[in-house]
């Protein structure tokens, strides 16, 4: 996933390497969640496609075009949610999908905070 420009400055410099390396020389090029692999394909119903067999269209132009197929790209995932925290048990390479769901209570929670800061509206009562 992108790099959020109003985070980039609590990354490290050197962050491109340390992703490149987690994602490819740990993982070998796979997400550490699902398995899937850097460059294949995924299309809507869950099917995961070797990037030859989309190319040459083993499943006909049709069904591909109506299957939307999406090319799986690996991330590498906070797996705190802090940008600080680059330890290497902190990290995880992670496709897309997987990477969405790892991170998906952290985007409801900001952007609920963000909703409440920008309407000046708070919480009746804080959850626990």
């Amino acid at each position: 996933m992108p790099i959020n420009p109003e985070l980039k400055h609590l990354y490290p410099a050197d962050w491109k390497a340390i992703s490149q390396r987690i994602r490819f020389a740990r993982a070998k090029g796979r997400c550490e969640s699902c398995d899937v692999p850097h460059g294949w394909f995924r299309a809507l119903n869950g099917w995961v496609l070797d990037p030859m067999l989309a190319a040459i269209g083993l499943l006909g132009a049709v069904a591909a075009f109506e299957m939307k197929l999406s090319k799986i790209i690996l991330t590498t995932a906070h797996l705190d949610h802090d940008p600080t925290n680059n330890d290497e048990n902190n990290l995880a390479a992670l496709c897309q999908r997987c990477h969405l769901a790892h991170d998906l209570q952290h985007h409801l929670t900001s952007r609920r905070i963000n909703r409440e800061k920008a309407t000046g509206q708070g919480r009746l009562f804080e959850r626990k």
